[in-house]
């Protein structure tokens, strides 16, 4: 959708629907002013294709945010080439996740992409600390997928949306169009996007990336009922500032729904007149 910059957006200037139902705004703030954290994931393409030195720049950069992120923010890095290695998990000291992200050099032969992208996802639905908080995925490569008869981009796709992780890509500039362009189609379709990064501009663009996520307009907003006819919704967000009307469109799933199966109870009862009771329940 549309990028808001620069603007104070408040509940009045908001408007949600699901189904084309409109909800109720609880709040609406900055991602980095509320209580919330977001578990950042970066997949680094550590295969022979890619060069050292811009790889070291990208390295430095997470290293930064490692260094300066918020208690309730978390990183985990995830290298790819001829294998999956899960370097960081999010909950290592400073000292322990700069140990541990210094030696990640490009050596590997092939690049598995695909597999390191299901690796975040097989992470986030096998983790209750996933929920409430936002997560995405940050995959700085070529773009090439090199396994055979590994796992579809259709595939892939189909499963980000049902956990509703947008992958940010930063592809390195001169590499094959046609793997550049099939990652940023994968970008794009998850509600993310695509950069070209070069090593004098690798730092920068990751820096530019974690301002945005930083500044993202998280809003919190409930429904008249807990009713769910489907496994996904169309989620639809109007916000208005100084006349002009920001649109964004998405379809969510519901993996982190909790059914309520505990019936109301009757909290008071009050006579209007002879023929009417006011019962007020509890929910």
């Amino acid at each position: 959708g549309s990028i808001v910059k620069g603007l104070d957006v408040t509940a009045e200037d908001t408007e949600v629907t699901m189904n084309g139902e409109k909800l109720h705004i609880l709040s609406v703030q900055k991602q980095q002013e509320t209580d919330y954290g977001v578990h950042y994931f970066y997949l680094l393409d550590v295969s022979t294709s890619i060069s050292q030195y811009a790889l070291d720049k990208v390295k430095n950069a997470i290293m930064e945010q490692v260094r300066n992120k918020s208690d309730e923010d978390h990183v985990s890095v995830i290298t790819f080439g001829t294998s999956v290695n899960v370097v960081l998990d999010g909950d290592e000291s400073v000292d322990e996740a700069i140990q541990k992200l210094e030696p990640i050099a490009a050596t590997q032969d092939k690049t598995v992409l695909h597999d390191a992208i299901m690796k975040v996802i097989e992470i986030v639905e096998s983790s209750a600390q996933y929920s409430g908080n936002r997560s995405v995925m940050a995959v700085v490569s070529d773009g090439m997928d090199e396994q055979t008869g590994g796992i579809t981009q259709k595939e892939i796709l189909d499963k980000v949306t049902r956990v509703n992780i947008p992958i940010f890509a930063f592809g390195y500039q001169g590499a094959r169009t046609g793997p550049l362009e099939s990652l940023g189609e994968l970008s794009r379709c998850s509600g993310g996007y695509m950069e070209l990064i070069t090593a004098e501009t690798a730092a920068m663009k990751i820096h530019e990336f974690q301002n945005r996520i930083g500044n993202t307009i998280r809003i919190e907003s409930e429904t008249s009922n807990n009713t769910v006819n489907a496994d996904t919704a169309d989620i639809s967000v109007n916000i208005t500032v100084d006349g002009t009307v920001y649109s964004s469109t998405a379809i969510v799933s519901y993996r982190n729904h909790i059914k309520d199966t505990t019936a109301p109870k009757i909290e008071n009862v009050r006579v209007v007149d002879r023929n009417r009771l006011e019962v007020l329940f509890s929910e």
